[in-house]
Parts: structure tokens; sequence; C-alpha cells
């Protein structure tokens, strides 16, 4: 999991490079979102273009110890796609979801 939440780990920043949705060389910001407890959250900028990625936890951030399962982004991403395809632009629209790292 990530130490730094401040910035994603390199798993997600070669995700995102592999992906063509940030430059390999280039200015990128990223923003932690906070509040969240579930997930590392950051909101990423690239001149004119602005998006968020979200990494799942298995450990949740509370006192109690309480695990989740990291297949659960999977479901909130297909639930995201289906929302759109019955009432377009009534949730975020899912740009990239990697089944297999995340």
């Amino acid at each position: 999991m990530l130490v730094n939440r401040e910035r994603p780990n390199q798993l997600i920043l070669d995700i995102l490079k592999k992906n063509k949705l940030i430059p390999k060389d280039g200015k990128v910001t990223f923003k932690s979102l906070k509040g969240g407890v579930s997930s590392n959250i950051w909101k990423v900028s690239r001149g004119e273009k602005t998006f968020c990625v979200k990494q799942p936890l298995f450990k949740l951030r509370v006192k109690a110890p309480w695990h989740a399962p990291l297949e659960r982004n999977q479901f909130e991403a297909k639930w995201l796609q289906i929302a759109n395809e019955v009432i377009p632009g009534s949730a975020p629209r899912i740009i990239h979801s990697d089944k297999e790292k995340l």
C-alpha cells in the first residue's frame, strides 16, 4: 500500500503512463483528496485535462481492524458505466480501469 498519499506510487504512475493518461515526460500535478477511508484518491491535472485516480485500500483507515476486498473497485466501475448507459451523464465517466493490478 502507499506510504505517501500526496503522490501515487510507481504502480499507479506506470499504469497511467502505459495507458497514455499522463505523458512519460511532462508536467502533471497530483493532489491528494482527503476524507476517504476506503481508498486513496488523487486529482490529476495535465494541461486542460483533469481526472481522478482511485486506488482501493485493503485495510480501511478506521480504528477497528476493518479489511475489504480490493475487487470492490471493479464493481464500482461497472456500476458507474451502467448508470451512464441508463442515464447519460448521471455518473463520472470511467476512462480506465485496471482489473489485473488494482
